[in-house]
């Protein structure tokens, strides 16, 4: 997979975080999950809700995992795990949706 479509899935991703009201931090990134198919993604924040998480997995979809741990005293680690392909198809799916793919989309003419 080329680095381009990866940046697009982890922007994807940072795209449902924002809609829910989570505020990622610029430096997501996506992870190999050791001996599986999985990928991860894993957001420091110094509280969520239970709303809020449901709203997120309600908009990444059924397959992908929520997962809270503490970090320290005032933040906590929430890590979004998914088989490889559910996160390939959440670029399929904005892609379908006629979403811009990139800023520079909306600018080539310029």
């Amino acid at each position: 997979m080329r680095a381009s479509e990866i940046h697009r899935i982890i922007a994807a991703v940072m795209e449902i975080m924002e809609k829910a009201k989570f505020e990622p931090k610029v430096n997501a990134e996506l992870q190999e999950v050791k001996d599986t198919d999985h990928w991860k993604m894993m957001f420091a924040k110094q509280n969520t809700s239970l709303d809020e998480l449901t709203s997120i997995k309600n908009e990444l979809g059924k397959n992908f995992g929520i997962t809270i741990r503490p970090k320290d005293k005032e933040n906590v680690f929430i890590s979004v795990e998914a088989p490889v392909q559910d996160f390939i198809s959440l670029l399929q799916r904005k892609l379908g949706n006629g979403i811009q793919q990139t800023i520079f989309d909306e600018n080539k003419e310029e």
